[in-house]
């Protein structure tokens, strides 16, 4: 299973994506963006299956990035983070 971690901040992405056992949560890959732009384009070259993003970012914010999810990868199981 493959997890996508999105947010502006930096330390946001890190903390999670290091401070967590996500094997041990049945995930074998974790990506990293820092923008919506950046997400899509990761998700338009590989599968993602859970997509853990933040509401709040600038240009398109975290609700945008989830319905041009919706619409482009519909299996992708969305979790919102603000």
């Amino acid at each position: 299973m493959t997890l996508l971690i999105v947010d502006d901040e930096w330390y946001a992405v890190k903390g999670i994506s290091q401070g967590v056992d996500w094997a041990q949560a049945g995930i074998s890959t974790v990506l990293e963006a820092f923008s919506a732009k950046e997400a899509m384009a990761i998700m338009d070259r590989q599968s993602v299956d859970v997509l853990l993003c933040d509401i709040d970012m600038p240009e398109n914010d975290g609700l945008t990035l989830s319905h041009w999810c919706t619409q482009r990868h519909p299996a992708v199981k969305i979790i919102f983070l603000t």
